[in-house]
């Protein structure tokens, strides 16, 4: 593997920078799905179903997934990993058609390639705070600094909690 310009690749990608993810407020892959092209995630019940160009594994959760999703090249071998959170991200790659000789185990419809931030030499971070509806509450940050001339460090986190959207009848909490 090495660094190429997107441009001169002959293969279908799409490529969503950190700025494009919180411009649209993309907060996991399956809001993702809605900006990409010939991706679909939906699902039933909280297990999303992942399609690309119309090929996925569907109902069956014993098999391996047909899209292969990847965080920092490491194999996330279920579909419900696209529900976690997306946070301190540097790009997402959406690789459309077979990618078993780039990512192997089972690409067979594409992939999904998240990568996060690495730590860079200098101090910086950010913090973002927000609300929403059903009491929703979310607190991310990151902050990067050096520890020698010759190493960094970064540590990112991310706090959210919401309300259920649905009452409790026995003890009247929010489920």
């Amino acid at each position: 593997k090495r660094v190429q310009n997107i441009q001169s690749i002959p293969a279908s990608i799409t490529a969503l920078s950190s700025e494009s993810l919180s411009k649209g407020n993309l907060t996991n892959l399956v809001d993702m799905s809605d900006s990409v092209p010939n991706v679909q995630i939906s699902g039933q019940g909280g297990l999303p179903n992942i399609y690309m160009r119309g090929i996925g594994s569907g109902m069956n959760y014993a098999f391996e997934q047909s899209v292969a999703q990847f965080k920092d090249e490491i194999y996330l071998g279920r579909a419900i990993l696209a529900r976690a959170p997306v946070f301190d991200i540097e790009r997402v790659e959406v690789l459309r058609g077979t990618q078993s000789i780039m990512f192997g185990k089972n690409a067979t419809a594409g992939a999904i390639n998240t990568t996060t931030k690495s730590a860079t030499s200098g101090t910086e971070g950010y913090l973002s705070l927000g609300v929403g509806s059903l009491n929703e509450r979310k607190i991310e940050g990151a902050f990067n600094t050096d520890i020698t001339d010759d190493w960094s460090a970064r540590v990112a986190v991310l706090d959210k909690s919401v309300d259920g959207f649905m009452t409790n009848d026995f003890d009247g909490s929010n489920i």
